[in-house]
């Protein structure tokens, strides 16, 4: 027998006014029914989104940049690793906001800090370059 799922969000402070259990009927849609805040496509969505494989996009993004027949040359570690690096890339606007995105914690311990130079030789392991991954 499968549970339910219960999902609880914060709709404001002034439907929880006591501490009877009257205060939860104000919540309900009618008498008898039970509590429903999001409806069912809603709760579909997220359901898909917390259980979709990790890698699903992200290969499918490196397999637009490099080709099937170099991603499966790469490791799966390494593949996973720059899907990440590729995706903090295409949310960024320039090298070095990626560069410190993705290297902000080591930089701390460099003497100098040359993230968009760290960045770019990192990309160009796997032979791609700034504008090839901001496309």
């Amino acid at each position: 027998m499968a549970k339910d799922i219960v999902v609880i969000g914060i709709l404001g402070s002034n439907m929880d006014s006591g501490e009877r259990p009257e205060r939860w009927e104000r919540w309900r849609r009618a008498a008898g029914s039970r509590l429903r805040l999001l409806n069912e496509e809603e709760v579909e969505r997220l359901r898909t989104a917390w259980l979709a494989p990790a890698s699903g996009d992200g290969d499918q993004a490196l397999e637009e940049l490099l080709g099937a027949e170099k991603l499966e040359e790469i490791d799966l570690f390494d593949r996973m690793q720059l899907a990440n690096g590729v995706k903090v890339c295409r949310e960024c606007r320039t090298l070095s906001e990626a560069g410190r995105a993705l290297f902000g914690s080591s930089r701390e311990l460099k003497k100098t800090a040359n993230d968009a130079d760290r960045l770019r030789k990192y990309l160009a392991r796997f032979g791609l370059s700034w504008d090839q991954v901001k496309v």
